[in-house]
């Protein structure tokens, strides 16, 4: 087990068997698509919830987010996610240049939620 800042490399067997999950953002004029990138990205591996307005969750073991996404992801003992070399905001922040220019094309950002800084274990 290797630890770096608090963040622990998820090739600890338990936590890479753990799904992680992320929020998609659709881009306004993509709503009439959802259904074309939902199918998508459930073929990836995905498990797409129920869309609410252009947003919806994805869901998958870091193993599957990595080789779609084409990143490295650590994952904190808490369940933290971020993408491994980035850096303020953009460690939350899925990339998109591995997706096909059609998901570009309708995906405005796809976001790890930051775990909060206050709460239990942060003192």
């Amino acid at each position: 087990m290797r630890r770096e800042t608090g963040y622990y490399r998820y090739s600890m067997s338990d936590i890479r068997k753990q799904p992680i999950s992320a929020q998609v953002a659709l881009k306004p004029n993509a709503a009439a698509n959802i259904s074309e990138v939902t199918k998508q990205l459930q073929s990836a591996g995905l498990t797409v919830s129920d869309s609410l307005a252009n947003n919806f969750a994805v869901s998958a073991t870091p193993e599957v987010f990595e080789r779609f996404f084409n990143v490295h992801l650590d994952v904190s003992s808490t369940g933290g996610v971020r993408v491994k070399g980035a850096t303020g905001k953009t460690a939350f922040e899925l990339p998109l240049d591995a997706l096909s220019e059609e998901l570009k094309g309708n995906i405005h950002k796809i976001l790890f939620t930051r775990l909060p800084d206050f709460g239990p274990g942060s003192f």
